[in-house]
């Protein structure tokens, strides 16, 4: 193990052999966020999703009640096939509900007309159904572009509870073997507004052709806030939501688009991109907002000069779109003063900093120094002595704590007290991390990592700067200076575990720092128990956890801890296992996702 760079321990564990079975992979939900004390069906779109037999929603108060399977619809069906089905459609919503029998050329020996049961029982679909089937018949084929990892398809039926706790949750679909990554579900105390799946087209509209009828107007009821926004981005589309609004009142529009998928495995950039622009009754944009700090997803804050009914135009920057470009905009007036949002709060809003993201206690080995850069151009001293010839390692937490400083650290010395600010002698600067960084997140490179070797005792001093001269109120970071003592990081490729029989096993990748070599001991805890050790020849190691009672069932989270002794006095460190998901970015860049906790499921 010490013969191998972090980097490549945490790629050869992503690039390994994948398991015999596929565990379902959801690459989108529609709509991403339901209110308190509401039902409605969901869409969920991804691969491997053709076994997917039911679903669960973290924290309480959430049931997925039913799941239905979306057929693949034959392509290749004939002109005859797809006119019949059609002219049922508009019977059915004239009015004409009845059965329908096939027509001779449907069972004939010499038919081109492929079976397909949803068709055949229009009348027994209900609009949402009937609203996936059009979108196949009323969009050219090839629009959007084919993306096989979003095509297979399945409904949710998902109960709210009137009490249940809004926030973020996490939704999981599982098969009989495996279950899938967590991924991000909103719960809101707002009414909720969804654009429709596909707005469809009238008879008339029909005759014309195959248009690309995915633009056609939603023409939604003017909404008065507070209100949830739920919508679908495809390409070249603005979306368009009526609001009425009072004048001299501040009004804020909070919009969550990246978070809910940080990472496109085959989009340039790697994530959707929003843009939100507010327009007022005449139609003149009065406010507009891309991102927020340096997060893709944009926070709008505005006085509106009049009562009136308001137009928010949303799309993506570079006009992209797809299925999986969805959203989700809480809207609600606010204080005149502004909004309390800090970049902070708005980082970690689905996905946690890793434990290795967050710094140190202080202790006889390291010393943590935190300040702000509270005005452009500040630059922020910290002075320090040391004792005896040491390597001292130096680690900004900014960016990964959800700061918008982009730091620069610089090392002068030695100095004295009446050194001035310019006059010491610069031994080393650091911008960015020189490393790759396992679980990393959008982030984190921005944070500066580096070491020196002091050769002789004095006092030093570092300093602290963005990069760009910025500053303000949320400019803030933990700077570490720490003694270079081997150390480690743990990671698990998978947080959602699906118990079959009475354990669960997932691999896990340790990460080493500081040229640590030794054993790494996974911990069980209250409600778990595991015994495994990795070794210094491995990679990654499958670990087993085994449930202390069998009795439990549905959801439950658990953390875990690893343990190793280190250095010649044979100190014995803790670090907290992370759990996390592989994720790919645009073609080439793998990432370890991080998630809030270890999930087991139990079906009920």
């Amino acid at each position: 193990m010490s013969k191998l760079s972090a980097t490549a321990l945490v790629l050869a564990a992503l690039t390994a052999a994948p398991a015999a079975r596929a565990l379902p992979v959801p690459g989108y939900i529609y709509p991403s966020s339901l209110q308190a004390g509401t039902s409605a069906r969901v869409i969920v779109g991804g691969m491997y999703m053709r076994s997917v037999c039911g679903g669960v929603v973290s924290g309480g108060g959430v049931k997925v009640s039913r799941v239905t399977q979306v057929p693949s619809f034959p392509r290749a069906s004939g002109k005859t096939q797809v006119k019949w089905a059609k002219e049922w459609f508009y019977d059915i919503l004239a009015g004409d509900s009845s059965d329908r029998e096939l027509p001779p050329e449907a069972v004939s020996a010499d038919t081109d007309w492929p079976k397909c049961d949803w068709w055949e029982h229009l009348n027994k679909h209900d609009d949402l159904e009937l609203q996936i089937i059009c979108r196949f018949w009323f969009t050219p084929e090839n629009y959007p572009q084919p993306t096989p990892a979003l095509d297979q398809l399945v409904i949710l039926d998902i109960d709210v509870d009137a009490n249940a706790k809004p926030g973020c949750r996490e939704l999981f679909v599982y098969d009989g073997t495996s279950m899938s990554a967590p991924h991000p579900f909103f719960i809101t105390k707002e009414s909720h507004v969804l654009e429709p799946f596909l707005v469809v087209p009238t008879k008339e509209q029909s005759k014309l052709g195959r248009p690309a009828v995915l633009h056609l107007p939603c023409n939604l009821p003017v909404q008065r806030p507070p209100v949830a926004l739920d919508g679908q981005v495809w390409p070249g589309e603005t979306d368009e939501f009526k609001l009425e609004l009072k004048g001299g009142t501040r009004y804020t529009f909070e919009m969550v688009a990246r978070e809910l998928l940080p990472y496109l495995g085959d989009a340039v950039p790697g994530f959707f991109n929003p843009v939100m622009k507010l327009f007022d009754p005449e139609g003149r944009e009065i406010a507009f907002a891309d991102d927020f700090f340096f997060l893709p997803d944009p926070i709008l804050s505005c006085v509106v000069p009049v009562d009136g009914v308001y137009t928010l135009r949303l799309h993506d920057n570079l006009y992209r779109g797809r299925q999986d470009f969805v959203y989700t905009v809480r809207c609600y007036a606010d204080s005149p003063y502004g909004h309390s949002y800090k970049p902070q709060e708005r980082a970690f809003v689905c996905y946690p900093p890793p434990a290795a993201h967050q710094p140190p206690a202080p202790s006889e080995d390291s010393k943590v120094m935190t300040g702000v850069i509270d005005c452009p151009g500040r630059v922020i001293r910290h002075d320090f002595h040391v004792d005896e010839p040491v390597t001292m390692g130096f680690e900004l937490f900014a960016r990964r704590m959800g700061s918008p400083l982009d730091g620069r650290v610089c090392l002068y010395g030695p100095i004295n007290s009446s050194t001035p600010v310019g006059a010491a002698p610069l031994l080393a600067e650091w911008d960015d991390v020189d490393k790759f960084l396992a679980g990393s997140i959008p982030q984190a490179i921005c944070d500066p990592v580096g070491s020196w070797t002091f050769l002789e005792p004095g006092d030093y001093r570092v300093t602290v700067t963005d990069q760009y001269g910025l500053g303000g109120a949320d400019y803030s970071y933990s700077l570490c200076l720490t003694k270079l003592l081997p150390d480690f990081e743990v990671y698990a490729k998978s947080s959602a575990l699906l118990l079959r029989g009475n354990e669960a096993s997932v691999e896990i990748v340790v990460v080493p720092r500081n040229g640590f070599t030794g054993e790494v001991t996974i911990e069980g805890n209250d409600d778990f128990d595991c015994d495994c050790t990795v070794g210094e020849k491995s990679e990654d190691k499958t670990v087993t956890f085994v449930p202390k009672k069998r009795d439990w069932k549905g959801l439950k989270t658990a953390q875990f801890f690893a343990s190793a002794t280190v250095g010649p006095d044979k100190k014995r460190i803790v670090r907290r296992v992370t759990p996390a998901d592989s994720t790919e970015q645009a073609f080439a860049y793998t990432h370890l996702l991080p998630a809030r906790s270890f999930f087991f499921y139990r079906p009920e």
